[in-house]
C-alpha cells in the first residue's frame, strides 16, 4: 500500500467516524432535544413547590416544636432538591448545546470532505508536479 493510499484510508476512516458521531448520538439528541419553554415551566413549576415547601417548613413546621428530626430531614431534602434540580437542568442545557456544535460542525465536515473530494486528484498532480516537495 502506498503512502497516498494510506492517507487516503485514513482520511476516509476518520471522516466516516466525524460525519456519523451526530447519527450514532440521535438518541442522546432526542433526549437532550426538550423544548425550552416546557423545560422553564417544569422548572418553575418545580421551583414554587419547593419555595411553598420552605415556606410551610419556616412557618408551620417550625412552630410545631418537633423534636424527631422530621423538620431537619425536610429542611434538607428541600435544600438538595434545589441543587439538584438546578445542576440537571444545567447538565440538559450543556448536552443539547454541545450536540447543536456537533451536528454543525458534522455538517462541515461533510461538505468540505464533498468540496475536497473533487479537488483532490488537482491538488495530487500539483503536488507532484512541485519539485520542492
Amino acid at each position: 500500500m502506498s503512502e497516498e493510499t494510506s492517507v487516503e484510508n485514513y482520511r476516509n476512516l476518520g471522516h466516516q467516524k466525524v460525519s456519523g458521531l451526530s447519527s450514532e448520538l440521535e438518541h442522546v439528541k432526542k433526549f437532550a432535544n426538550i423544548d425550552d419553554d416546557s423545560l422553564t415551566g417544569t422548572v418553575l413549576k418545580m421551583g414554587l413547590a419547593l419555595s411553598e415547601g420552605q415556606d410551610f417548613v419556616n412557618s408551620e413546621m417550625k412552630s410545631s416544636g418537633d423534636e424527631s428530626g422530621f423538620l431537619e430531614a425536610l429542611e434538607d431534602f428541600i435544600q438538595n432538591a434545589e441543587g439538584n434540580i438546578m445542576k440537571d437542568c444545567l447538565l440538559l442545557v450543556i448536552v443539547r448545546d454541545f450536540l447543536i456544535i456537533l451536528d454543525k460542525s458534522s455538517k462541515q465536515v461533510r461538505e468540505r470532505w464533498q468540496e475536497n473530494k473533487f479537488q483532490q486528484p488537482q491538488l495530487f498532480l500539483k503536488l507532484q508536479d512541485n519539485p520542492l516537495h
